[in-house]
């Protein structure tokens, strides 16, 4: 997973480069005063969804937590750097609301001294002389600072800001984060400019805790860079000091070949101090042997007369004792600057690991904070969705056991009606017969007008039922042909009603395994099979509401050939 770049997913507002400025002076000044900073944010985000901004996810938080832990902070000695939201709970103030003082503060006659006088009785704003006295002393001793947020991105930056602000305290430095920030944010990218419509369908929300759900491997791979950095400077560390052996080693090498063996086995510094009081001793006999008295001068040009080489022989080793001297005391006092120089840088090399290893192991104690509320909403959601999609499951077996007695409710009907359907074949097919064998019978002679009446009378009757025969034949090729479909709609329908049993198995087993919600791509798939069922259960039952009265009509058409 990539991490987010806080910059892009975020621009940064107006105003949050001033503010840094601010809390960076403000972390500067209490840290030369030797003092301990807590930064505490308090408040709920509010999260935009369109460009210019009309409606809004808030995340509601009073901030009185905030609040009164920062109080708390301030009468322990802390500086408190307050991150809040504007408009919430404030240090020392959310005690009394302004109903309050409205009602219990009143305006005193000041015409002469031009100040503004208020008077108040102290049951009607118990505390209140206190808190104004602790919030006017943390104020002039610029302790405390305030900074107001609103958005996500807001809140973000100026956290950030914050955190580099208090960085350079290392452990002096401690961050109460009590806000309540919000899950979700829409990305810029994603972010229409006007007010979204209705009409444009649901909206897609993109989870934030999904960007750090994976902060075990953030945090993994954070400590695995640090200790790869902590190591670099242990081996720095460790060279440092194998260098400043090999030094003190020929420092000492030096001064035992010099006859100085009872400073060598001295601290440098005493080391430096005993060559510089031997250099001023050294110098100080320089100069009292430098004004010759005009006796010894001429002794001196005498004897360098009478003696010139062995004169200028010892001044020539005069003077290189004395450049070694001057030498030697200036490579003491190299080595004592060199040794003054490897103590300050390991000590700064050790302030700086020292830091570092606070500030990542605050980050690491905060990530694991947060990872543990954020496993606990996930398990509080996850056996939330768990225990919704048991009921669905229940749900759509029931539904299931429905459709089964009724397609078997459909089955028996269908077999009812072919038997009906075999009944009538049969009764017309005897009455065919009937029909032909009453053809052939002989009639009773009459009379001859008679004899014409009945034929023309017969004859008609004889139309009309082969026309009904006709009628019927085509009602009997109809009712098969419905009762094929409806045979092949009913064995689709069992098809599917396997096919959704088998996907309803398979997502029980999925949930009891992963202990995760079924995808709303799922459920969507088993409604919508749900409702084919339905509308083709209602298509059966008017199919054969239809055929009963095809055959009650039938039966009727029957009796009357009878």
């Amino acid at each position: 997973m990539a991490e987010v770049d806080l910059a892009a997913e975020f621009p940064q507002p107006a105003g949050v480069a001033r503010w840094a400025e601010v809390m960076a002076r403000f972390a500067a000044r209490l840290g030369a005063q030797g003092r301990r900073v807590v930064l505490v944010t308090s408040g709920g985000t509010k999260v935009p969804l369109e460009a210019r901004p009309v409606r809004f996810l808030d995340n509601f938080s009073s901030g009185r937590r905030g609040a009164t832990s920062a109080e708390a902070f301030l009468a322990a000695g802390y500086g408190v750097l307050f991150l809040c939201r504007a408009r919430s709970a404030f240090p020392f103030a959310h005690r009394f609301p302004p109903q309050t003082w409205l009602s219990a503060l009143r305006p005193t006659d000041s015409a002469h001294s031009g100040l503004l006088c208020l008077e108040a009785e102290e049951k009607a704003l118990p505390g209140f002389a206190a808190a104004l006295r602790s919030y006017q002393e943390a104020a002039v001793a610029g302790t405390f600072l305030a900074v107001e947020f609103t958005t996500l991105a807001d809140y973000l930056h100026l956290l950030q800001a914050a955190a580099l602000a208090l960085s350079p305290l290392g452990s002096s430095a401690m961050f109460y984060l009590a806000a309540a920030v919000s899950d979700f944010y829409v990305p810029v990218s994603e972010m229409p400019e006007h007010k979204i419509q209705s009409s444009g369908g649901p909206l897609q929300v993109e989870n934030y805790a999904n960007r750090v759900c994976n902060l075990t491997e953030k945090r993994e791979k954070f400590s695995h860079g640090y200790e790869k950095k902590n190591e670099q400077l242990r081996h720095e560390f460790k060279v440092l000091q194998l260098k400043q052996e090999a030094q003190l080693k020929e420092v000492e090498e030096m001064l035992y070949q010099e006859g100085l063996s009872e400073i060598a086995m001295s601290s440098p510094s005493e080391q430096i101090a005993y060559l510089l009081v031997e250099r001023s001793t050294l110098l100080r006999k320089l100069e009292l042997m430098d004004p010759e008295p005009e006796s010894q001068r001429c002794m001196s040009s005498k004897l360098q007369k009478e003696f010139p080489q062995s004169y200028s022989k010892d001044l020539e080793t005069d003077k290189t004792s004395q450049n070694s001297l001057e030498s030697d005391v200036e490579q003491a006092a190299k080595t004592g600057m060199a040794h003054e120089e490897i103590r300050r840088l390991t000590d700064e090399v050790k302030e700086k690991e020292q830091s570092k290893l606070d500030s990542a192991l605050q980050m690491a104690q905060l990530e694991i904070e947060k990872l543990k509320e954020n496993l606990i909403k996930l398990k509080e959601n996850d056996s939330v969705d768990l225990q919704k999609a048991k009921e669905h499951n229940q749900r759509l077996n029931e539904e299931i056991l429905a459709l089964r007695n009724r397609v078997r409710s459909l089955d028996s009907e269908k077999k009812m009606l072919e038997e009906e359907v075999e009944r009538l074949k049969g009764e017309i097919h005897e009455s065919q017969e009937n029909e032909q064998v009453g053809n052939h019978s002989p009639g009773k002679i009459v009379g001859t007008q008679q004899k014409v009446q009945y034929s023309s009378s017969g004859e008609k009757l004889k139309y009309q039922q082969q026309d009904e025969l006709q009628q019927l034949r085509q009602n009997l090729h109809r009712l098969q042909n419905l009762c094929n479909s409806a045979e092949k709609e009913l064995r689709y329908e069992r098809g599917k009603n396997l096919d959704l049993k088998q996907h309803n198995s398979l997502l029980q087993e999925e949930s009891i395994k992963n202990g995760r919600t079924v995808s709303r791509k799922s459920r969507n798939w088993s409604w919508k099979y749900l409702n084919r069922l339905r509308a083709l259960n209602h298509r059966t039952t008017y199919r054969k509401s239809w055929l009963r009265r095809s055959l009650k009509l039938l039966m009727q058409r029957k009796r009357f050939w009878i």
